[in-house]
């Protein structure tokens, strides 16, 4: 429904125009055209009725039939202006039938709407959910049940072996705390950094607002920095939605130097 103040200045127009058009009139109508503000208020008022203002489309209508039953009068045309406009009653009245009767209906089809869509949000999260947890399960199972299977012989594992294990601690967490770098030559520069002795800390703090072409920048330059390195540390972030930098790179050398590059979110690479 509208709301009430614009309402009652939308339904003043029609008695306005009415008002005005009578004031102009001093007798008895030349041309039927001369009339046309009352046909004009008549669809104000049936507009007003259809936007859930019933009640001040009818005071409207009923101030539009005075202004006519009054024109009439003080012109010396008996009642002709209440003849005039008494007719489009039954627009009105129409009007106010499908006020009471459709637009409930109306409403309850509008909330089913949002109903089955509220529906499919639920199910594509669902279906999102269960399709994150079948590629978790699938991972976990390729590159951890190995390890668990030897550890479950009750071999022991030897150095390379253990390193292999802590290589594929890290793999794992990275995934999970950096789900959106888990892309496979991103994880595979990542590992051989970490095996040549590089401490890489990789995380994202939610890359989904950022364009896909700086994140497909960044992903690049971030293998690109971790084949140059031998030593010291890498930190690789995506960075929170809303910031004008979508990922940095820090290079921490191990004699104490740093470096940092940065990606914006159109793609441009800002540092050495």
């Amino acid at each position: 429904p509208v709301s009430s103040r614009p309402a009652a200045l939308i339904a003043a127009t029609g008695p306005l125009a009415c008002g005005v058009t009578c004031l102009a009139i001093p007798g008895p109508a030349g041309h039927p055209n001369q009339l046309n503000a009352l046909g004009a208020g008549v669809v104000v008022c049936a507009f007003m009725c259809m936007r859930g203002r019933t009640f001040v489309a009818w005071v409207a209508f009923a101030a539009i039939v005075a202004v006519f039953g009054t024109w009439s009068l003080a012109t010396g045309q008996g009642l002709y202006g209440l003849a005039l406009a008494a007719p489009n009653l039954a627009v009105v009245g129409m009007a106010t039938l499908f006020a009471v009767v459709v637009r409930p209906a109306a409403a309850v089809i509008r909330e089913q709407n949002r109903e089955s869509i509220r529906e499919a949000q639920a199910l594509a999260a669902a279906n999102a959910r269960a399709a994150e947890r079948d590629e978790r399960r699938a991972e976990l199972r390729r590159v951890a049940w190995p390890i668990l299977r030897h550890i479950a012989s009750g071999q022991q594992f030897s150095g390379d072996e253990v390193h292999e294990v802590v290589l594929t601690e890290a793999q794992l967490r990275d995934s999970v705390r950096a789900r959106a770098m888990a892309l496979p030559h991103v994880v595979d520069a990542v590992r051989d950094a970490r095996s040549r002795g590089v401490e890489v800390v990789v995380f994202d703090d939610g890359v989904d607002s950022a364009e896909a072409s700086a994140h497909r920048m960044f992903c690049d330059l971030a293998v690109e920095w971790l084949g140059r390195v031998d030593g010291g540390s890498v930190t690789l972030r995506l960075h929170p939605p809303g910031r004008p930098v979508t990922g940095s790179i820090v290079v921490v050398s191990a004699d104490g130097s740093s470096q940092r590059v940065d990606v914006d979110a159109t793609g441009a690479v800002h540092g050495p």
